[in-house]
């Protein structure tokens, strides 16, 4: 039997879809499956939860409507599980204790691979703020921040996102420049329109932690 997944998404949801569909493709990569019965049992649930990342006061109502959903899923068939959103890693250890202990975290993962490098973040405003990356790493100025956050609001708001790669390239070599020798894509939003960039200095936690459930 298959291992079951699971996928707490919806924060945005294009962003969890993007995850989604890594995951597949990368089980193919790892065994050429040829049947729908080949793949993993996947639970992706896509939460329409408030915006408690932009706007922290709503951060309470919107853990109790996460561990609400949560509740609707027998987790004692769920083999492992990841939160398809940096920023909702600051609710990780009550999401974490309502799965039974079956999540891995994206950003701990991500922690592993850049120890010990000069490591640069783009990220939404409050991942940077609430420091979910350590307080080594290199941030953007102002301005950037705010063109970062509008590239993540665009992102949920439908705008395609090749159109958006342009400027995310801008504000990733802007650290680069400044003496990042990798660069963390800490929002999947970010994941969604970094996957059209070619840049071999970008660290994707998506890509990470869909190798990591496959292999565990």
């Amino acid at each position: 039997m298959q291992k079951h997944i699971l996928i707490i998404g919806g924060m945005g949801p294009q962003a969890s879809i993007h995850a989604h569909k890594r995951l597949i493709e990368t089980y193919q990569e790892h065994y050429q499956n040829t049947g729908n019965s080949d793949y993993p049992r996947i639970t992706h649930l896509s939460l329409n939860v408030e915006d408690f990342i932009s706007d922290e006061t709503k951060k309470e109502a919107a853990k109790n409507y996460i561990l609400t959903c949560l509740k609707e899923i027998d987790m004692s068939s769920v083999d492992v599980g990841f939160i398809a959103c940096n920023t909702a890693h600051i609710l990780y250890d009550d999401i974490q204790a309502a799965t039974r202990g079956k999540l891995i975290s994206l950003i701990s993962l991500a922690q592993k691979q850049f120890r010990g490098r000069h490591v640069g973040l783009v990220a939404s405003p409050t991942t940077i703020r609430q420091r979910l990356y350590g307080d080594d790493v290199l941030t953007p100025d102002s301005a950037s921040i705010k063109a970062i956050e509008e590239i993540i609001r665009s992102v949920i708001s439908g705008t395609p996102s090749n159109k958006l790669t342009p400027v995310l390239e801008r504000e990733v070599q802007k650290l680069h420049a400044r003496g990042a020798e990798v660069i963390v894509l800490g929002c999947t939003e970010l994941s969604v329109v970094g996957s059209h960039l070619k840049l071999n200095y970008i660290l994707d936690p998506i890509e990470l932690i869909v190798h990591e459930v496959i292999d565990k």
